[in-house]
């Protein structure tokens, strides 16, 4: 296995990925911090064991021996610095939203494909053991065909949130509460529900003075032919993430911790007593292989219940998000193997195609269609 030196550029977000790094020391090495700030830069720097403490991007691009641009930078400097470090000989990492729309996708799918450098946009959801216990099912040929899902990103955000002078903008953020809060939820919907064939959507600027939406209800209808609601709001004095799944022969469940619902305990429930034979012997054995969490948990009401209970604690205030070590270990695997990273450049020209299409819904008030995805 190769250690790889990663420059991470961008130090909000980017923090918890350094976490990530320093987890999987012999797997990556952080070679280089960049932050706008001259101190910032030097104390991470220190604090990461980094050779390197730069404030300018494009000395990034000039250091010697380094094969990974993690960019964790205001979402408009996204293309142009990805394509930058792929044109430059660099494998990217880079966080949510890679890009505004499909054209920008495409400029940076052809320049991976030009200096052949990957791209891997951040999904860390995906990673998580009660999701990825959903798709072990579904693998198994136990959940049926998908019917409906509900969504729930209820979350808060106040004045002081957008002190950071690039959010609240449509110009440098991008989007709102579905861009910047919800990306990763609805990208675990679409992981276990597939593509989406029709959006209606309502959005408005309700709870802070900013540019962008921070309220919003979508109704989708997938491919498959299942119905889907999310809503999503900045207002929510109670903090929550919640994926409800009904599938033809079990409904799953998340937990409601609002930035890790994605991990265990989730439930899986049957009616149908032979059915629910063959789940609760399926989740055993996911559980002997994964070891995330406890498939008896997801069957046991009191435990669940001391889980709810336990979450009050973190209502009202700020708990880590689904961390990154995992998706980074994924890649790390990928590129010993030289093959393609775990999410790639179509999982994100994807989301932004859904992304564009709910916000033309809800400029116009009309259902928009999209096309039929080749990825």
């Amino acid at each position: 296995m190769k250690s790889r030196r990663v420059a991470l550029v961008g130090l909000g977000i980017g923090r918890q990925h350094a976490a990530a790094y320093r987890a999987l020391a012999g797997r990556f090495e952080i070679a280089a911090v960049c932050a706008r700030s001259e101190v910032s830069a030097r104390k991470a720097a220190n604090d990461f064991g980094a050779q390197h403490a730069l404030t300018n991007f494009d000395d990034v691009l000039q250091l010697p021996n380094i094969d990974i641009i993690d960019l964790c930078t205001p979402p408009h400097l996204h293309v142009e610095q990805a394509l930058a470090a792929l044109h430059t000989g660099h494998h990217v990492i880079c966080e949510k939203p890679v890009a505004a729309d499909v054209a920008d996708i495409d400029r940076l799918a052809a320049a991976e494909a030009a200096c052949g450098r990957w791209l891997m946009p951040i999904f860390q959801y995906r990673f998580g053991a009660g999701l990825g216990t959903l798709l072990d099912l579904q693998a198994r040929g136990l959940t049926g065909d998908p019917l409906l899902a509900t969504v729930e990103v209820h979350w808060r955000r106040r004045a002081d949130y957008y002190h950071v002078p690039w959010r609240g903008r449509i110009e440098t953020e991008l989007g709102g509460v579905l861009t910047s809060q919800a990306v990763h939820a609805i990208d675990a919907l679409t992981c276990a529900f597939g593509n989406v064939r029709r959006v209606a959507a309502f959005a408005a600027t309700a709870i802070n003075p900013v540019e962008v939406e921070d309220n919003a209800v979508v109704s989708l209808q997938m491919c498959n032919g299942a119905l889907v609601t999310i809503s999503a709001t900045l207002g929510s004095g109670a903090e929550i993430t919640r994926h409800r799944f009904v599938f033809r022969n079990l409904v799953a469940e998340s937990n409601t911790r609002p930035y890790s619902n994605c991990e265990g305990p989730w439930t899986f429930t049957s009616d149908d007593v032979e059915h629910a034979t063959t789940l609760r012997q399926a989740l055993a054995e996911i559980e002997a292989v994964r070891g995330n969490f406890s498939a008896a948990a997801t069957e046991n009401k009191a435990v669940n219940a001391a889980v709810n209970a336990n979450e009050a604690s973190m209502l009202n205030g700020y708990t880590p998000p689904v961390g990154f070590e995992p998706q980074m270990r994924a890649f790390a695997d990928a590129l010993d193997m030289e093959q393609p990273p775990p999410v790639t450049i179509m999982d994100a020209r994807r989301s932004v195609m859904l992304l564009s299409a709910i916000y033309d819904s809800v400029r116009s008030g009309e259902i928009i269609e999209l096309p039929r995805l080749n990825l």
